[in-house]
């Protein structure tokens, strides 16, 4: 996948977001809105995992996909920077087996930061 192919589907990902943002403002919607967010987080997860082929997980509120204004490779990449300290931040406030997920979810998600910085060659 090419970096432009990759702000493309970010594009999508964000419009479909954004095409359903009114939703969040009405006491009926916001549970939609909320569902809507997880969708837009998991297809972030497989968008990021089809680029590196390293499979992240995405759960809520760690991906803030919200945030997005606009759809570039160099947004892909803040992105997931920012899931990596998300991750990094709820493991230090938990204990036992949550603090050890989220620890490895953050390095899960930091390799694959590491592999988008790193690009493709041919590219």
């Amino acid at each position: 996948m090419r970096r432009a192919e990759f702000a493309a589907e970010l594009g999508g990902i964000i419009r479909l977001l954004r095409d359903h943002s009114f939703l969040a403002y009405s006491e009926s919607g916001r549970r939609e809105y909320e569902q809507k967010l997880r969708t837009c987080g998991d297809l972030f997860a497989y968008l990021v995992f089809s680029k590196t082929g390293i499979a992240v997980r995405s759960i809520p509120g760690l991906i803030p996909i919200e945030s997005a204004r606009d759809a570039t490779y160099a947004t892909g990449r803040r992105l997931v920077r920012r899931a990596v300290a998300n991750a990094m931040a709820a493991a230090e406030k938990c204990t036992g087996l949550d603090r050890e997920y989220y620890y490895s979810l953050a390095q899960l998600w930091d390799r694959a930061g590491a592999k988008l910085d790193q690009g493709d060659p041919r590219e």
